[in-house]
């Protein structure tokens, strides 16, 4: 099984390379880079496929700097996972406990926007993905959890903090920042 869905994302590398698309295979094997200074938030990613982020934009453009994996459950590919910042406890951190889960929490530019893309693993004949924006606020803690369930792709940002529940953050659709980047 986790070899079939290897071979679902290489072919989709394949694929995408045969298209001349370069920087969209650059883009499963480069991490995301956090910001060292400036206004930041934090965020948790947790997911049971590839998350990727462009920071600093509201479309996806892969050229653009600290563009990059966040999260992976599947070896061979950018890691950064299990890194811990200091973030509030959530009910959802038992989702890593409980199955195949990448988890990870890193920082976030603030007051700009991210695009947060979403890759399922795919269950053996559907793979779905996600792309979303939002603009996060300074010294906020955000929880970002992707995950495929049947033919659907799931996903939920929120706010997290010590002392209250979750509350949802809106979020917009993501497209590409140039038509000729999906070739």
């Amino acid at each position: 099984m986790r070899f079939m869905r290897l071979l679902s994302l290489a072919s989709l590398a394949a694929t995408l390379c045969a298209c001349g698309n370069i920087q969209t295979i650059k883009s499963f094997s480069t991490p995301y880079q956090e910001p060292a200074q400036g206004a930041r938030a934090r965020i948790r990613v947790l997911s049971d496929g590839m998350v990727r982020a462009v920071p600093n934009s509201a479309c996806v453009d892969w050229r653009l700097e600290g563009a990059g994996v966040m999260a992976s459950p599947t070896k061979g590919f950018a890691n950064m996972n299990n890194r811990k910042l200091g973030m509030p406890q959530s009910a959802a951190q038992t989702l890593v406990a409980q199955s195949h889960f990448a988890s990870t929490e890193l920082y976030v530019p603030a007051g700009r926007p991210l695009v947060l893309d979403y890759l399922s693993q795919g269950n053996g004949s559907y793979q779905c993905f996600v792309r979303r924006t939002f603009v996060p606020a300074e010294g906020r803690d955000y929880e970002a959890v992707f995950w495929q369930e049947g033919s659907v792709c799931r996903f939920r940002v929120g706010t997290i903090s010590e002392a209250a529940t979750p509350e949802a953050v809106a979020l917009a659709p993501a497209g590409l920042c140039r038509a000729s980047d999906n070739l």
